[in-house]
């Protein structure tokens, strides 16, 4: 049988599911928070600042994958009531226009550079206090909970203008990360030839001083050996702030580990190890530090390792916490897997898709991904409490799926532009409540 295909002559929507964003975003007044953040823009001017910004977040949150693509999503979210979307070229030079100046800092030591010439770091503070605010108006740090700190440089591939040559020998940025909980609260952007173990102090002081400062202690802190430093060290036992970070190898330690240490089996997530703890006078300035030192009984080296001459594989993590058994420090430590999932949702939020050909606007781009990776984590929470359907951990490609990819148009009812979606047996009317 032959099908007929007729025109209806009716203009249909996507990505009706922006209204329900919408309307969460602005009962918690996300957008009067945005403007207080900037100033007023003249007169004539169509788009306010919060205007291209939570409209990109939000278009974002649709599956626009580069800014170009905005002009797609642009004739179908526009058709939501008092929805404004500003064009690519616009929303791009809006966000180059909120750019702060790159420093270049020189610095000769060994931890600073990787490659020849100095560091380029960006750090754009009004971005940084807004997505620490948006967070805190979500109600993402409870005031009773046990606050954990992961501090991390990443590595943001890219071809861009003023990139530089990474230590995985990839031209890049790699910026420095700070997430509170899984939640983004510190953005520094730095060039490729940046060492992650640079500026970790000063990130630490940042990140510690303006959460207190707004009432959330941080009770631990997690990073791997780049955080292996006196000072940093130092710094984070006199705050009276656990840490928990990853020991460079040294084969004194190993070897008194495989002499004297009191080892014992533990077995994590389905895997055995050998665990001991011993005492450490590190950097021999008379802080004793604990050291848990876990041997793989999985793991094999091909040869002998020179730090032990056998071929297990050794780890240590340091800690100033004596409270916790060796496999409690083990599985707070490996808990840091989590922000590798972190990282895959900004980076599925564009931010492996940089937009500018300098790193200063970059990082305004960057702190838009964390922001609305913040708002992503924020809604899967609220809507999966309200929708069945919908699980809190799901991912961005299901987050489109469930609730932005519904239809829509508008009708007029009583002299009113209402919006009327399209059903696909779903109930979303909890939503609506």
């Amino acid at each position: 049988m032959d099908t007929n295909v007729v025109n209806i002559g009716k203009k249909v929507n996507r990505c009706g599911g922006v209204y329900y964003v919408k309307k969460e975003l602005w009962k918690k007044e996300i957008h009067k928070l945005t403007e207080g953040f900037f100033p007023k823009r003249v007169k004539q001017a169509k788009y306010s600042y919060a205007n291209i910004i939570l409209n990109w977040i939000m278009l974002s949150l649709s599956g626009a994958k580069r800014l170009h693509q905005t002009k797609r999503f642009r004739s179908h979210v526009n058709a939501i009531p008092d929805f404004n979307c500003a064009s690519p070229d616009q929303i791009g030079r809006i966000m180059k226009k909120l750019a702060t100046p790159t420093q270049n800092l020189v610095n000769t030591s060994t931890v600073a550079l990787i490659h020849h010439g100095g560091n380029q770091v960006n750090f754009n503070p009004v971005f940084n206090k807004l997505m620490i605010e948006m967070a805190i108006r979500l109600g993402m740090f409870p005031k009773n909970g046990y606050n954990i700190l992961d501090l991390d440089a990443t590595i943001i591939e890219n071809e861009k203008y003023d990139s530089l040559p990474t230590y995985k020998k990839v031209r890049g940025y790699s910026p420095m990360m700070g997430l509170l909980n899984s939640i983004p609260i510190y953005v520094e952007n730095r060039n490729g030839n940046t060492h992650p173990a640079y500026r970790i102090l000063e990130a630490l002081h940042y990140c510690i001083d303006v959460m207190r400062e707004r009432g959330i202690p941080i009770h631990a802190v997690r990073m791997d050996a780049a955080g292996y430093q006196k000072e940093v060290l130092r710094y984070l036992n006199d705050q009276g702030i656990d840490f928990f970070i990853r020991k460079k190898k040294s084969k004194l330690l190993f070897q008194d580990a495989i002499d004297d240490g009191k080892w014992e089996s533990v077995d994590i997530k389905g895997n055995v190890f050998n665990v001991c703890s011993l005492n450490e006078n590190t950097f021999k300035e008379g802080n004793w530090y604990r050291v848990v030192i876990i041997k793989s009984l999985t793991e094999m080296l091909h040869e002998k390792d020179d730090t032990t001459d056998d071929k297990f594989v050794y780890r240590s993590i340091i800690t100033n916490n004596k409270d916790l058994s060796a496999r409690e420090v083990i599985l707070l430590y490996h808990q840091r897997g989590t922000e590798e999932r972190n990282f895959n949702q900004l980076n599925n939020l564009n931010m492996s898709r940089l937009p500018f050909s300098s790193l200063n606007e970059n990082t305004v781009f960057i702190h838009l991904c964390c922001m609305a990776l913040t708002i992503f984590k924020y809604l899967m929470v609220k809507f999966s409490e309200k929708l069945s359907f919908v699980k809190a951990t799901d991912w961005l490609d299901k987050f489109i799926y469930n609730i932005i990819d519904q239809f829509f148009e508008i009708v007029i009812q009583n002299d009113k532009e209402k919006i009327a979606f399209y059903d696909n047996g779903r109930d979303y009317s909890p939503l609506l409540q």
